[in-house]
């Protein structure tokens, strides 16, 4: 009887052989089958999906509604504030996804989205890009420029927006019991936003405001040192405790800095720039953050609670236009410095100063930079003549120099002292020549810096094929121009050198014209002006019958 119950039994090796071999056999063949019949293996997997989510809508029949509430419902499980998603429901009306008011008049045109009220498609009609079409800047993925959301919790907010007016937007949003205004003044004149925030029926757990400013990672490449493309980069700037930062954005590194008190920040590109200024009596902390998946950077501003106050306001100024200095400090006195002029700053906003008042008066930028190469010329003059006196004289002390540095070939310490001896006899300054071009280098960098950074200059014809004064000329008849000029007024200037160094002298204009076909035409104009200037005060200088009263005629060598 034991042997027929074993022999019954489910544990017979058989029957375990069998049943792993009928496994065995199934999943090797559904295996098979999904491999030779993917497309209806996935459509079986479609289907029961479907089945899923339309179980879920009739059990919940508003779906995006619910999503939002469950997201407040886990932010609230966290501040333990359960009755405030009770008070949340009963205002359904104010949460509102995907709504859009667009703005569009002759300056600009751009929407306002509901989540966070952040700025999207935004376009510049009075600008183009270099290829001429629609000058289109601001992050259109991921966080949104001017984005706001409260600082530490995870759901996001989806404002009900209403346009109180043609130039006032405001919107509302109920976050775990708090109510949240935002309201948008827009100036469009001066390309910014107006913006105040406030915060409601504070309860709990509450530390803030935070606002977004947020671009496109450029996928430019910068150019070189004296390039036309030198300043074509993007930037991260904080003005913040009375100091400003600068920090490039580069599209292979992550940018992570971070900075308190601050007065005003901004991502800018060489022309221009998303900003935000503030004027609240609340300063913001900002931390920069690289997203790689987006290609954008963004700068995450956080306003902090400061007070136990049942409310919380803020306001700022959000700028979103050209880097015209004009525009900029008419908006607000912190974003003066958004336009990096340099090492000769003081030098180049003066120099910037003239092309606009002259601009003004003859309407054409082009012309202003000859007149202001012209203006620059005339107050150097007097050194000029001083310098041209010093280095004739130089040229008559030649042959007495010639014998001093063969007398005393196999001593040059002993000429040296007889060559300082004749400069000091004749009042002649061996460093005179000189005084002129060192004057003209701080200029020269300053109007570099102006006409590579000022959006005045971008894109502005001058006359024929000249049709923008930012960028380099086409057809390089500027700098081959600068070099001849530059050619005859080294020919025309007298020179202390001897015949070897003169030769090796002749290769500077071919030198500077290669170098200068890169730079902006705007530059290439100032230096061919210049050097024209500069011949015809040659001209005039040689042919003066004005002789100097030391006549090294008369010097004999002891």
């Amino acid at each position: 009887m034991n042997q027929n119950k074993q022999q019954n039994s489910f544990m017979d090796p058989k029957t375990l052989t069998a049943v792993i071999l009928s496994i065995v056999i199934f999943l090797g063949w559904s295996t098979w089958m999904k491999e030779k019949y993917p497309n209806q293996f996935e459509k079986e997997q479609a289907v029961v999906s479907e089945e899923a989510s339309v179980a879920n809508k009739a059990i919940e029949p508003n779906n995006k509604i619910t999503a939002t509430q469950e997201t407040d419902k886990i932010a609230q499980s966290s501040y333990g504030e359960s009755d405030a998603v009770k008070s949340e429901t009963k205002d359904k009306d104010l949460i509102a996804l995907n709504q859009v008011i667009s703005v569009d008049d002759d300056v600009w045109t751009f929407d306002v989205v509901s989540k966070g009220m952040g700025v999207k498609n935004l376009v510049l009609k009075q600008y183009f890009n270099r290829e001429k079409g629609p000058m289109a800047f601001g992050a259109s993925k991921g966080t949104l420029p001017f984005e706001s959301h409260l600082t530490g919790y995870n759901n996001l907010l989806h404002f009900k927006m209403e346009q109180v007016s043609a130039n006032e937007i405001k919107g509302v949003a109920l976050s775990n019991g708090m109510k949240i205004t935002k309201v948008l003044k827009l100036d469009s004149q001066n390309y910014s936003l107006n913006t105040s925030i406030y915060v409601e029926n504070i309860k709990g757990i509450f530390n803030g405001v935070t606002t977004y400013i947020s671009e496109n990672i450029s996928q430019k490449e910068q150019g070189g040192f004296l390039s036309a493309n030198m300043f074509d980069v993007q930037d991260f700037y904080v003005f913040h405790a009375g100091t400003d930062e600068r920090e490039i954005v580069n599209k292979e590194e992550k940018l992570e800095v971070s900075f308190s008190q601050v007065n005003a920040a901004a991502i800018g590109s060489q022309y221009f720039t998303l900003a935000i200024a503030n004027r609240s009596k609340v300063y913001p902390e900002i931390k920069s953050k690289s997203d790689f998946n987006n290609q954008t950077i963004s700068g995450i501003l956080s306003f902090p609670r400061v007070n136990d106050n049942s409310y919380f306001d803020i306001e700022y100024v959000s700028y979103m236009g050209p880097k015209s200095i004009e525009l900029l400090t008419n908006v607000d006195e912190n974003f003066a410095s958004l336009i990096d002029l340099g090492f000769f700053g003081y030098i180049a906003s003066f120099l910037l100063k003239l092309l606009v008042m002259f601009n003004d008066f003859v309407g054409n930028w082009g012309f202003s930079i000859i007149l202001v190469t012209m203006l620059v010329r005339m107050v150097l003059l007097p050194t000029n003549i001083s310098s041209f006196k010093s280095m004739r004289n130089m040229s008559k002390l030649n042959p007495i120099m010639k014998d001093i540095r063969e007398k005393y070939k196999d001593d040059p310490q002993k000429r040296n002292t007889e060559i300082m001896a004749l400069y000091k006899q004749h009042k002649v300054n061996p460093v005179g020549g000189c005084l002129p071009m060192l004057l003209q280098i701080p200029v020269f960098f300053a109007l570099y810096q102006v006409l590579g950074r000022s959006i005045d200059l971008y894109q502005a014809p001058f006359i024929f094929w000249i049709q923008d004064l930012s960028a380099k000329d086409p057809y390089f008849v500027l700098p081959v121009l600068m070099g001849i000029t530059m050619f005859f007024q080294q020919k025309m200037t007298p020179s202390t050198m001897e015949p070897a160094q003169q030769k090796m002298f002749m290769f500077m204009p071919l030198f500077f014209s290669f170098l200068m076909a890169s730079l902006p035409s705007g530059l290439t104009l100032y230096m061919f002006v210049s050097g024209l200037f500069g011949i015809i005060q040659q001209l005039i200088l040689t042919r003066s019958k004005t002789e100097d009263v030391n006549d090294p005629k008369v010097v004999t060598i002891k």
